[in-house]
């Protein structure tokens, strides 16, 4: 009785086993197709980058800090910037501009040959407003009727 007890069990967990090693051959042969970051964004390469910051009455801005990787610069007083030999990837390089009173913007960009200067618009910073009185409505539903 119990030998036929045990084979029982046994054949069951066989199976499952047997299951289980084949699934584990099924997601090896998966990893092979996993992406790298390089796959994604490209191979490394060094680049120029120019461009020009505005507000949004497109007024050209200063002293906006423009941060490439570990590179930063500020822009001159029409809004214009220049980053030389910035470590990149061919596919995409971000940057940031920064500038007080101001919302810091993020961007990605596809480096490319004979692309034209990046244009960046900043948007100024309003403050929350929390009553229904204030003059900018701040989007708030209109409570009053």
């Amino acid at each position: 009785m119990k030998s036929v007890l045990s084979s029982r069990l046994l054949l069951p967990i066989c199976f499952l086993i047997a299951i289980a090693c084949k699934k584990n051959l099924n997601e090896a042969d998966q990893t092979n197709t996993i992406k790298t970051f390089t796959d994604h964004l490209g191979e490394p390469i060094e680049i120029d980058l120019k461009g020009q910051v505005f507000n949004n009455n497109e007024t050209p801005l200063d002293s906006v800090l423009i941060t490439v990787g570990n590179t930063s610069i500020l822009t001159d007083e029409h809004g214009n910037f220049t980053i030389k030999n910035v470590s990149a990837h061919e596919k995409s390089v971000s940057l940031e501009a920064q500038r007080k009173d101001y919302t810091n913007t993020v961007m990605n960009v596809v480096p490319e040959e004979g692309t034209d200067a990046i244009n960046i618009i900043l948007h100024k910073e309003t403050e929350p407003c929390l009553f229904w009185f204030c003059k900018d409505n701040h989007n708030l539903p209109n409570t009053i009727n």
